[in-house]
């Protein structure tokens, strides 16, 4: 995907397919060879399924700024082995992670007030980093996910 630098709606970063003006990630090749992907702070929403089997992506970097991660966000991203989700973030999408099967830590803030169901399904070695009492901690105590109390 190419886009020229003056486009008035989009822009590219790190392989990234932006909406300007969404402040969304709306697109990621699937078959993107670099194991990592910074996305730039201002990035507000990952649309659905935008990151789906990129399995080459070992490491992503998420921003601050970052609110809701949609459905099937990261799904099948096999070779994902830890996320670190940002402070901002509110909303974990239907199957977010599903299939991410070498998915080993995911911290996850306080911020977070929803959590889709199936969000981290198939992971199979997953422990959650998450405080106690906290929303994140309830659903992984409802999902039989190891949770690692902060």
């Amino acid at each position: 995907i190419t886009v020229s630098e003056n486009h008035p709606a989009l822009r590219m970063a790190d392989g990234a397919l932006i909406s300007i003006e969404e402040q969304k990630v709306l697109s990621y090749p699937c078959a993107r060879r670099e194991k990592s992907c910074v996305l730039p702070e201002g990035i507000r929403y990952i649309g659905e399924c935008v990151f789906m089997a990129a399995s080459l992506l070992e490491e992503i970097h998420l921003p601050e700024s970052l609110q809701m991660i949609d459905t099937a966000g990261f799904s099948e991203c096999t070779s994902l082995t830890g996320v670190m989700l940002p402070k901002g973030l509110t909303v974990i999408g239907y199957g977010a992670f599903s299939g991410c099967d070498s998915l080993l830590e995911v911290t996850i803030p306080d911020t977070i007030r929803n959590i889709g169901v199936n969000a981290f399904s198939r992971c199979r070695n997953l422990a959650v980093h998450a405080s106690p009492g906290s929303y994140a901690a309830g659903y992984c105590e409802e999902n039989s996910i190891l949770l690692i109390k902060e």
